[in-house]
């Protein structure tokens, strides 16, 4: 499932816009580093009506797009590929993987846990992406590849 341009300005809108100062609501701040938006900072619109128009600067803006777009290709790639279906070490999947990673360091997010071992997934652990639906919106979230680190499992009863 790749993303459209467009399906990746929507679900950055509808879901990653963070509760917002009165400042932020209006688009006179960035909705995510808060920094003051005027004629002179790139920005960007990230939809709205009447008194709620949030705005972001176009450096957080590129940021998060380019973390969702290495989610997207990382996800398509792990549900086509034979080798990933098995759990086996694949080369590309390793690439998405890295690209991903470096756009989640800039964003400053970690990884998560994984849903079935409830453990910190950690950057040198075997893992992909999980998307799944929350109770307010998507959630863009990762699991554990084959089965889960043992010292992990038998850590908690």
């Amino acid at each position: 499932m790749s993303l459209t341009a467009e399906q990746a300005d929507r679900i950055l809108r509808l879901f990653h816009v963070p509760s917002l100062t009165a400042d932020q609501r209006i688009g006179a701040r960035c909705a995510w580093c808060t920094i003051p938006l005027t004629g002179h900072t790139g920005q960007v619109g990230l939809g709205g009506a009447g008194a709620w128009t949030p705005h972001a600067c176009t450096d957080c803006y590129d940021t998060r797009r380019t973390w969702l777009d290495t989610y997207y290709r990382w996800l398509d790639h792990t549900r086509t590929c034979r080798a990933c279906r098995r759990a086996d070490r694949c080369l590309t999947s390793l690439g998405h993987r890295v690209l991903y990673l470096a756009a989640l360091r800039q964003l400053g997010r970690p990884l998560g846990d994984c849903p079935t071992c409830r453990h910190p997934i950690q950057p040198g652990d075997r893992f992909e992406p999980l998307l799944s639906d929350g109770r307010s919106g998507m959630i863009f979230g990762h699991t554990h590849t084959g089965p889960c680190p043992e010292a992990r499992v038998n850590r908690h009863p």
